[in-house]
């Protein structure tokens, strides 16, 4: 059944949905992570960098076998060594025999990995620079030193002999996308248990922005940085589940609106119960107050950095206004052409 995103699923679960822990660290690590890339792409000219390099980079150390960075990564060796093929092919790393074992190899740092090191904590720390700017350096630290014990607490990699008293500001570069990836996982895992075993990690990326309101597929592909065909293949495989559909947009016939099932209302219902299950196994690490915390001052960064502002709901007293503005300033021409521009899907 074809049901509108909002009316029909209650007010609170909707908002607990839109506005929750879990969503504010995947958006403030998502956002880390692509303006990084964006700056390590066209700054410092890494143009063979991918994302999933990063927590390679920061561990490979002095050398390393690929056995134990697997471990280290929670994967399997075979997913490893894939990266590290590519990895190495970018010429990032290099295989060298282990000076402790010649039958083996290790993976070190070539001098371009080591000089990507170098520019990646010169991006971060511009990047936790614009996060000091919106909440404060005290808030950071006390953000930074919460995720640490968190990440102490779910045993994540690369975070165990860091001393809390000894906070690097660049720290939090590295602790967002590992707790955010941790929460996705887990999430994933809760929600799957309660009867939707078809629900894969790349399905986030548009179910965490369609539920607030209708949208469209070139709003998420924006605001996720990736291409219009990436989102419709992902939509595509929603609709087979039975959890989103799409109808013409009145305002824009040549686009669509992704609309949630009843089904997909269920599972929003269902991720809202494995959110709570989340907050409270964060709970029984951190203490009421250190969550608090975390709560309240990654919600306040998400706010103040406008993430996914777009996806959030909007006045049409505003709208009626720009569009006052926009007529007053544009002649008849420019406006044909925005709204040419305005329905390019």
């Amino acid at each position: 059944m074809l049901m509108s995103s909002t009316e029909p699923m209650q007010a609170s679960t909707l908002s607990q949905y839109k506005g929750n822990l879990p969503r504010h660290l995947i958006a403030l690590s998502r956002y880390s992570q692509s303006s990084a890339m964006q700056q390590l792409h066209e700054a410092y000219h890494h143009r063979a960098l991918r994302m999933s390099f990063e927590p390679y980079i920061s561990m490979i150390g002095e050398g390393v076998r690929l056995t134990e960075l697997a471990e280290r990564l929670g994967i399997s060796k075979q997913s490893c060594n894939q990266t590290a093929n590519q990895m190495e092919k970018a010429g990032y790393i290099q295989r060298e025999p282990d000076p402790l074992d010649g039958r083996g190899k290790v993976v070190v740092l070539t001098g371009q990995g080591k000089t990507l090191l170098k520019d990646g904590y010169k991006v971060i720390t511009t990047i936790i620079a614009e996060f000091d700017r919106h909440i404060g350096a005290k808030k950071l630290t006390t953000l930074t030193k919460v995720l640490l014990k968190l990440a102490g607490g779910l045993s994540l990699p690369n975070f165990e002999h860091i001393s809390t008293t000894e906070i690097e500001p660049t720290l939090l570069g590295a602790l967002l996308p590992r707790c955010s990836d941790h929460v996705m996982q887990r999430l994933m895992t809760l929600t799957i248990a309660k009867g939707h075993p078809g629900l894969k990690m790349s399905h986030g990326t548009v179910l965490t922005l369609i539920g607030s309101k209708n949208v469209r597929i070139r709003e998420i592909a924006k605001q996720q940085a990736v291409t219009k065909q990436a989102v419709s293949a992902i939509v595509k495989d929603l609709e087979g589940l039975g959890y989103v559909t799409r109808k013409a947009d009145p305002d824009y016939p040549r686009q669509n609106l992704l609309l949630l099932t009843d089904r997909g209302s269920q599972l929003i219902a269902d991720s809202v119960d494995s959110v709570k299950e989340v907050e409270r196994e964060y709970e029984a690490i951190l203490g009421c107050t250190a969550l608090g915390q975390l709560k309240s001052i990654s919600k306040e960064l998400y706010l103040g950095l406008e993430l996914e502002a777009q996806f959030q709901e909007t006045s049409t007293t505003d709208l009626q206004q720009l569009a006052r503005q926009l007529k007053l300033q544009l002649s008849e021409d420019g406006v044909k052409a925005l709204i040419s521009l305005l329905e390019k899907d």
